[in-house]
C-alpha cells in the first residue's frame, strides 16, 4: 500500500516534483489539524484518505493565502472560505463524543 506522501505525490502529479519536504509538511498540517478539531490524539488509518484529501488542497491554495477573488484582464477567480462541505463533513465523522 502506497504511502500518504506517495499518494499525495500521485494527485499532484508533475507540480509536486521535489517537493517532498513541503507535502510531508502539509501532510502533517492536515492530521494535525483534523486532530484538533475533533479532539483526538490519534486517527484512524481510515482517516488517511481525508488528510491526502486535505493536503492536496492546501497545496492549491499556496501564494494565495489571505485572498478570496480576483480579477485581471476580464477574468475573475473566487475561492471558498475553509474546506469544502464534503471534506467538513468528513472531518466531522472523526469528533469524539461529547456529553454535557
Amino acid at each position: 500500500m502506497a504511502t500518504k506522501l506517495q499518494r499525495l505525490q500521485t494527485r499532484l502529479g508533475s507540480a509536486a516534483t521535489g517537493k517532498d519536504d513541503l507535502l510531508a509538511e502539509l501532510l502533517l498540517g492536515a492530521e494535525e489539524g483534523i486532530k484538533s478539531t475533533c479532539k483526538r490524539s490519534t486517527l484512524p488509518p481510515e482517516a488517511d484518505t481525508l488528510i491526502v484529501k486535505i493536503a492536496v488542497i492546501d497545496f492549491n491554495r499556496l501564494g494565495n493565502e489571505g485572498q478570496q477573488s480576483q480579477s485581471f484582464s476580464g477574468v475573475s477567480e473566487s475561492w471558498i472560505d475553509g474546506y469544502p462541505q464534503d471534506i467538513q463533513r468528513e472531518i466531522r465523522q472523526y469528533n469524539r463524543a461529547r456529553f454535557v
